[in-house]
């Protein structure tokens, strides 16, 4: 398959704004259905004020964040571990039964021209419970590719349908154990 997939699937951008917003939109308007993508529109202010707001705020926001989405993509740049929401968003795409994938983004120019450093991979630091009983990081289930070594240009849209057709076929969400989830409050 192409870059341009047959079937659209709205994705939910997660990602660290400040540092790879360009990354994010390049990355985004090869998905094939960037009219109905959603970034991630998170500061460290509105994640404190979100969580300081209490639960039912906070899953509100998240909620709001990710409706219309049947996956979300974790754009993995040089410091995107160190950004508060990232965990949980990813804890909350998983109980909802949302498609996840992560990319490596940091051979993707910012808006400079500039590449980044490879930065450490959020999911093996959450984990969930299997079906079997069983405690498994993120990163066993969920896959992770890197943008320049896997051609993520010409692979992206098989990647996100890949990731949409797995969570459809699970038919449940996992239960996410919330390993990781003090680091990122």
């Amino acid at each position: 398959m192409d870059g341009q997939g047959s079937q659209k699937h709205p994705v939910y951008f997660c990602f660290h704004q400040e540092r790879d917003m360009q990354r994010a939109r390049f990355v985004s308007a090869i998905s094939g259905s960037v009219d109905s993508n959603r970034f991630s529109d998170w500061t460290d202010e509105s994640w404190q004020a979100a969580l300081e707001s209490g639960e039912e705020t906070l899953q509100h926001e998240m909620r709001r964040r990710l409706e219309g989405c049947s996956v979300t993509c974790l754009l993995i740049g040089e410091r995107t571990f160190e950004k508060p929401w990232i965990g949980p968003m990813l804890q909350f795409s998983h109980e909802l039964g949302m498609g996840i994938l992560a990319i490596h983004v940091h051979g993707i120019p910012d808006e400079n021209g500039n590449m980044a450093r490879k930065g450490a991979n959020p999911l093996g630091r959450l984990s969930y419970i299997g079906r079997d009983g069983g405690e498994y990081p993120f990163s066993s289930g969920y896959p992770t590719y890197d943008w320049d070594f896997a051609a993520g240009e010409k692979h992206l849209a098989e990647w996100i349908a890949e990731s949409a057709r797995r969570s459809a076929a699970s038919g449940e969400a996992w239960e996410s154990t919330g390993e990781g989830t003090p680091d990122w409050k």
